[in-house]
């Protein structure tokens, strides 16, 4: 498959997968496979792979890190 950068050793779809689980981290393997028209087979193999999970923290944490300012406070104040 193309790369979509020469920065990334993605794929589309591959980016694709990991923007979803980012964004919902129970995103059914089932369903991100059918949507991407892919064998469920790949998407574990892409799930076990470092590097993928790897991308999925660090998108994860580029969306949810407008949340913590917030989250510690709350931790602070309790």
């Amino acid at each position: 498959m193309e790369q979509i950068e020469k920065k990334t050793k993605f794929n589309i779809k591959q980016l694709t997968a990991i923007e979803r689980i980012a964004s919902n981290p129970s995103y059914a393997t089932r369903q991100l496979a059918k949507d991407l028209k892919v064998d469920q087979y790949t998407i574990r193999v892409w799930k076990n792979d470092v590097g993928f999970i790897s991308a999925v923290y660090d998108r994860f944490m580029d969306i949810a890190g407008k949340y913590m300012p917030d989250v510690i406070m709350a931790q602070i104040e309790e």
